[in-house]
């Protein structure tokens, strides 16, 4: 979407934040942590009033599936960015750092890449993907193994991390299995079509 040059700089300003907040985890994750946080939620911010997914999500198809995969993604992205900067720096095997990096890595970047393989994958690989409703299915999946996970790990609950651990699993080979659905999908279509 068209943009103003301060929203640009805005964008830039944020993700320098980013990058530098990372870099001083190294350093002092106690500063770094709330800076990152921060950070996560003005990017995630931006993307929400910036991005054109808030429009296309009102489509229908691949753009709307796009969209729903990118704005979950920015949901899982500012969790992520709220945990940081309201409870400091991540402790290896506590259930809220937990949440938080499955919000991020889970949530937020598996998200995007289910968005975009249906529109990178083409383009790439030069392989045709032809959309169909079945890849809404490891969407939901995916995002409700999220929230499990968040639960679980916010209330220390380890079965349900567990199930959590299991259904991301499966949410990733469904996506597989609908991307190589589409493709054939793809190639019947081509077959069929006169000459």
């Amino acid at each position: 979407m068209p943009k103003p040059a301060w929203a640009r700089a805005l964008f830039a300003a944020l993700a320098a934040l980013y990058l530098l907040s990372t870099l001083l985890h190294l350093l002092t994750p106690a500063l770094a942590a709330p800076l990152t946080g921060l950070a996560l939620l003005g990017l995630t911010g931006w993307l929400l009033r910036f991005d054109i997914a808030r429009l296309t999500v009102r489509q229908t198809g691949l753009p709307r599936f796009v969209a729903l995969c990118l704005l979950a993604g920015y949901g899982w992205a500012a969790l992520a960015g709220l945990g940081l900067l309201l409870t400091g720096p991540l402790v290896a095997g506590q259930g809220r750092s937990d949440a938080i990096i499955h919000a991020l890595l889970l949530g937020f970047v598996m998200s995007m890449v289910m968005g975009h393989a249906p529109i990178v994958l083409p383009a790439v690989a030069r392989i045709r993907v032809r959309f169909h409703r079945g890849l809404f299915g490891p969407l939901v999946v995916l995002n409700l193994s999220v929230l499990l996970r968040v639960v679980g790990g916010l209330g220390e609950i380890l079965p349900l991390r567990r199930l959590a651990a299991v259904m991301s699993t499966v949410s990733l080979l469904m996506f597989v299995v609908m991307m190589v659905i589409a493709v054939r999908l793809s190639a019947r279509e081509v077959v069929r079509r006169p000459a």
